[in-house]
């Protein structure tokens, strides 16, 4: 009987892992996307920033394209600036879709609580280095929602 239980655990142990495998990714990429909106709600440019790989980038709506961490910190930082003092963020993941354990497509719909645009909607590709979740790049569209 030992013997069949042991038999039974060793067949599992594969597609348990599998299902662990599939779980932690999306919960830690979920807690990077919420990182990312303390860090806006916050107005911490830098700790935005730090949530990209060294090279990743971004374009929001038609904005033009800040490259690298550096860039993505002062556009961020001018953007902040305009930012009425009590306005919030809010980012909630829509969607997650695993590539590779190490890549994910994310997407996410924001809103504000004030200000012209009440929401967009947004596409960015994550990574996995050395454990840890960044931002590779990030797309930020108009949302049809208006106010």
């Amino acid at each position: 009987m030992r013997r069949c239980w042991f038999c039974f655990l060793a067949a599992c142990a594969p597609t348990i892992a599998l299902a662990q495998g599939t779980q932690a990714p999306e919960a830690a990429i979920r807690e990077h996307q919420a990182a990312h909106a303390a860090a806006l709600n916050r107005r911490d440019a830098a700790a935005l920033a730090a949530l990209f790989t060294a090279d990743g980038d971004e374009i929001i709506v038609d904005g033009p394209r800040a490259a690298g961490r550096e860039a993505i910190r002062a556009a961020t930082q001018r953007e902040l600036a305009s930012w009425p003092s009590t306005r919030r963020f809010a980012l909630e993941v829509t969607g997650v879709r695993m590539l590779t354990p190490d890549i994910a497509i994310v997407e996410t719909t924001a809103t504000f609580s004030e200000g012209p645009v009440s929401s967009n909607r947004g596409t960015s590709v994550v990574v996995r280095r050395d454990g840890k979740w960044l931002t590779a790049a990030l797309r930020v569209y108009p949302s049809t929602a208006t106010r």
